[in-house]
């Protein structure tokens, strides 16, 4: 599809828009969007001569400028997007479900984070943190792994790259997340498990023949991590 000498090559009214591998010439707004709701997918797609090229007139989380567009007469300094375009913005909670579309996402507040919905296999996001914020391991479907498995201390702006790997959403890079260091303790001396301790993790040094998920015993040699499940501090 081509678009050649307009005021406004598209102006989204109402409803979504998705241009892929269309070309947009010589117009004083390459496309407008005047709604929040709309969704507006935006790739492969060659530009010229264009004034302004995606305005937001209002603010939005909705749109979604692909990396490979191909503007021809692209200026130093210049930015395919002008106006209120903001990524999308989620609350930190244990488990988090993701829109099904958008690749990058601010989350906020300081809630632990465990799981994430709406992954599919080879989908890869960004996690962008506004507030610090817990990244655990987890072993369950949905669950994340960073940190080679250990959990990451996520300071304010920290970013996070996963993919998911169909089950599971894989660490493949972090800025300024660093992982905790866990106390480390002996079966013996270990602190009282109770609900109120649930998830609590230590480094066990000198446990016997350990199984995952089982009650620990101490004596031993091999250090593993333990993990209080409420009633019980439990190898894993």
């Amino acid at each position: 599809m081509h678009f050649n000498r307009n005021s406004t090559h598209i102006y989204v009214e109402s409803g979504n828009v998705k241009a892929y591998g269309a070309e947009f010439f010589n117009a004083k707004t390459l496309l407008a969007i005047r709604r929040p709701e709309s969704i507006v997918l935006f790739d492969r797609n060659t530009l010229a001569n264009n004034g302004v090229g995606i305005s937001a007139l209002v603010s939005t989380s909705n749109i979604s400028i692909g990396p490979d567009n191909l503007n021809l007469t692209d200026k130093q300094g210049e930015s395919l997007s002008s106006g209120e375009l903001k990524i999308p913005e989620l609350i930190s909670n244990e488990f988090l479900t993701l829109p099904s579309n958008g690749e990058v996402f601010a989350v906020k507040g300081s809630a632990g984070l465990r799981y994430l919905g709406g992954g599919w296999a080879g989908r890869a996001i960004t996690l962008i943190f506004r507030d610090a914020v817990t990244v655990y391991s987890g072993e369950s479907r949905n669950s994340l792994f960073v940190g080679n498995g250990g959990k990451f201390q996520a300071s304010r702006n920290a970013v996070l790259v996963l993919v998911y790997d169909g089950a599971h959403w894989i660490q493949v890079a972090g800025a300024d997340a660093r992982p905790a260091v866990m106390p480390q303790a002996m079966v013996a001396t270990l602190p009282a498990c109770s609900k109120s301790s649930i998830g609590s993790t230590y480094m066990v040094t000198d446990a016997t023949s350990p199984q995952y998920a089982k009650p620990l015993t101490g004596g031993g040699t091999t250090t593993v991590p333990a993990v209080c499940d409420g009633a019980k501090w439990t190898a894993h």
